[in-house]
């Protein structure tokens, strides 16, 4: 197949024609043939990867595969309303049709590949594939919440998202394509290119099925840089742009390497900018290129304690020579340049970030005193503290809850639309959500360096004096430059460290690491062979305690932040009472969080488990419907239910900030009951000396064996009559698929000890 072909292919199986106009005959006979032209399209590519039907996924996700259901409900097919393509199945198709042909050797200029050759030295380990040489997938970095671990905060992946699907989807994005049978391991056809010559032979194909023969974990699944899905239509629009002029014809300048690099671009701004994906090559295989997140991320494989530290200066040193020097682009140097007169201000993310470059560097213009004995803060410090916290924390929430409200509508097939450029026709309100994301990381990263209470002297908001710093590091402009005896098995994005005093004295105490960013080789006629790397610095994490042996104050935070003595009983979405039995919260269920176990409160009433974290009752705020899956009956107290997968809160209040009416007015704050969606309701207004707690938090659970065996699917308690309904339950089927759902605080328990089915009870049974 030519250039095209492929592409033609792909595109085709995506379009949805619609017919308008003429008999109805006419427009049957025309879809069927469209639908005919679809399946075969389809079926050359499904033969293509090697599939034995006609089902793409999770390669190729199809328009067709949409199928929306009611606009209330969230429907795995609703991300599909565009068509995407696998990266790792996009570079195949790149090396296989796309990448020009060397007229010497036969072989493609270069090859694009999502993994890399780890324990090239050793032999293939077949009982423990990772322990000899194999196929390791390229990741990119996770965008960590870091409060996730601290306090119920909503979507938990809310930070790390493409939030412009006209571009790209992460690849957590599509639960479905990334549950797929065949995302859960490497594919053999799109790790050979490159890597071996042969590519074809028998013995080599068996080879790499030996070396791919493992399954990635979950982790590896969602960050593996090949699962990215890209926007296919604005794949063919970047291309159509970037290779022909307005009149159709060929750009002379047009290259294939700049079209992947603007393709990964887009990618980068669709999610914010949090992560900096560019395109390397390697120097030991120059035909290989990959594309690498350059974030730097601590993980379970690479541990700061096994970072190499490279001798620089010493009789049994490989280094020959070494320099170092800085390049501060200008849009980094007014940043700078306020952090240094501002070194205490936690306010600004850029502040803290950039500390190490103005350490005992002293500002010429203005002098600031320092008092010989440290003091407390005064009165009005303190209620200025408390205040910069509760902005942060304002911005962390509700700016959560509405970056989880827009990943909700992109999953119900919203922002797909896109116009003639390729360009999402909602741009402006998508760069909303773009400056909420960094709005968001700000406020968080502001946060874990504060008091999060005022006790043992210090105060809520206050500065902690050696905070805690962020999993993920951003390249900061000092390089370390270096010329070695020659050395293979160095590549782009190695991290290695030097010894403290050989750093410049400014970063000594910094905790930084350096990113290898370039690699040469040489060899001279005289058999000389030097390696010359240069290295780029990131700040490492830092484990955050403060003095006193106290620590930061994060540990013993109120998780749920709900007052578990408050009466809860009044507080209802609805603003009925609820029994004295639920509203009686158990403390335990502070300390609950992802990967806890959970257990049945409620003894006397029924338990509904929900689609979603929110009393949506039918004939509820209008609707007909309900996000009811089934319950758990009566007597069962103590019961185990299963493991948290995620938690949330949901508002029942809502407030209307202060703000300025239409003539310039000051309008004081002013309190509601919450909507469903979180909203306030005008119409009931509320005092805020009533208001004991803003939010319920929820709990996703993933059922064990015993609770499911106990679950009534599909039932619900109809309370206006008094009745158990055995089909009422309009999310029933949604049980089939996951064995999960959503239950409130108020009927969960974090131990069942003092229970029937606790550890001395009758019915002691729990998930082994």
């Amino acid at each position: 197949m030519n250039e095209f072909s492929y592409t033609k292919h792909i595109l085709y199986i995506n379009d949805n024609a619609h017919y308008g106009g003429g008999s109805n005959d006419y427009v049957a006979k025309a879809q069927a043939r469209n639908k005919t032209s679809r399946e075969k399209s389809t079926a050359n590519i499904a033969e293509y990867f090697g599939l034995n039907s006609v089902d793409l996924e999770p390669f190729i996700i199809t328009r067709g595969n949409a199928e929306l259901a009611s606009s209330s409900e969230k429907s795995e097919g609703a991300v599909s309303a565009n068509g995407f393509i696998r990266w790792d199945a996009l570079c195949h198709l790149f090396n296989k049709h796309f990448i020009p042909i060397n007229e010497k050797d036969g072989l493609p200029l270069f090859v694009l590949t999502c993994t890399q050759l780890i324990n090239e030295d050793l032999p293939i380990n077949e009982s423990e594939v990772r322990a000899g040489k194999h196929m390791s997938p390229i990741l990119m970095a996770k965008v960590n919440n870091p409060l996730a671990d601290k306090i119920i905060s909503g979507e938990t992946t809310a930070l790390d998202n493409s939030l412009d699907p006209t571009v790209c989807l992460a690849p957590h994005q599509h639960e479905r394509a990334l549950n797929n049978e065949r995302s859960k391991k490497l594919m053999g056809m799109f790790t050979q290119h490159g890597i071996v010559p042969a590519v074809g032979d028998q013995k080599i194909a068996d080879e790499f099925e030996k070396m791919i023969n493992y399954t990635l974990s979950e982790h590896e699944k969602k960050y593996y840089i090949g699962h990215m899905l890209l926007n296919i239509n604005r794949l063919q629009q970047t291309y159509k742009s970037m290779k022909y002029d307005e009149e159709g014809a060929i750009k002379k300048d047009f290259s294939l390497w700049d079209y992947i690099g603007k393709i990964w671009e887009d990618v980068n701004d669709a999610g914010g900018n949090n992560h900096d994906f560019k395109i390397t090559s390697d120097l030991e295989r120059p035909n290989i290129v990959r594309v690498v997140d350059m974030r730097y991320q601590e993980s379970v494989n690479l541990k700061q304690e096994d970072i190499i530290e490279l001798n620089i200066q010493s009789n049994d040193s490989i280094v020959r020579d070494f320099s170092f020097n800085t390049s501060i682009p200008s849009a980094m140097s007014a940043t700078i340049a306020i952090a240094a007169q501002a070194p205490k201000n936690v306010n600004s993310l850029e502040a803290a970030s950039f500390g190490a470059f103005h350490q005992n560097i002293s500002n010429r213009f203005a002098t600031f005193s320092e008092p010989e004995e440290p003091t407390g803060p005064t009165e009005e410090e303190i209620v200025l503290l408390e205040q910069n916290f509760k902005t942060d924390m304002r911005t962390y929430s509700s700016g959560l809850k509405d970056l989880s409200k827009h990943m909700d509508a992109i999953f119900q097939g919203g922002f797909m639309v896109a116009a003639d450029g390729g360009d999402t026709l909602k741009s402006e309100e998508v760069g909303k959500y773009k400056g909420l994301v960094n709005a968001v990381r700000r406020a968080s990263e502001n946060l874990i360096k504060m008091y999060p209470k005022t006790e043992n002297g210090n105060f809520k908001g206050q500065p902690i004096p050696k905070p805690s710093t962020s999993a993920t590091s951003a390249i900061i402009p000092l390089k370390f430059n270096a010329t070695l005896d020659g050395i293979s098995g160095i590549i782009i994005g190695n991290v290695f460290k030097l010894p403290d005093s050989r750093l410049p004295r400014g970063y000594k105490k910094a905790n930084i690491a350096f990113v290898v960013m370039t690699e040469d080789q040489t060899i001279t006629s005289g058999q000389d062979w030097t390696t010359k790397i240069t290295g780029q610095m990131i700040i490492l994490p830092k484990k955050g305690v403060s003095g006193g042996g106290t620590g930061d104050g994060w540990e013993g935070i109120d998780y749920n932040q709900f007052n578990e003595e408050a009466d809860t009983t009044k507080q209802y979405n609805k603003g009925e009472s609820i029994s004295a039995e639920q509203g009686a919260i158990d403390p335990g269920m502070n300390k609950v969080r992802v990967g806890s176990k959970v257990y049945l409160k409620i003894n006397d009433d029924y338990s509904h488990v929900r689609s979603g974290a929110v009393i949506d009752n039918e004939s509820s705020y209008g609707r007909w419907d309900d996000n009811i899956i089934g319950l758990f009956q009566t007597s069962r107290k103590g019961k185990y239910l299963g493991k948290v997968i995620a938690t949330t809160s949901t508002a029942t209040y809502a407030s209307i900030p202060e703000h300025k009416d239409a003539n310039g007015n000051t309008v004081k704050e002013k309190w509601y009951r919450a909507l469903a969606d979180g909203n306030p309701d005008k119409n009931k207004p509320v005092s805020e000396s009533i208001i004991e707690n803003e939010g319920w938090p929820w709990y996703k659970i993933s059922f064990g064996e015993n609770a499911q065996k106990r679950f009534k699917q599909g039932w619900l308690w109809d309370a206006p009559n008094n009745s158990l309904d055995k089909g009422g339950a309009d999310k029933g089927a949604l049980w089939n698929d996951s064995k999960t759902g959503w239950m409130r605080l108020d009927v969960l328990m974090s131990s069942n000890k003092g229970t029937k089915y606790g550890p001395e009870g009758t019915f002691a049974e729990e998930d082994k």
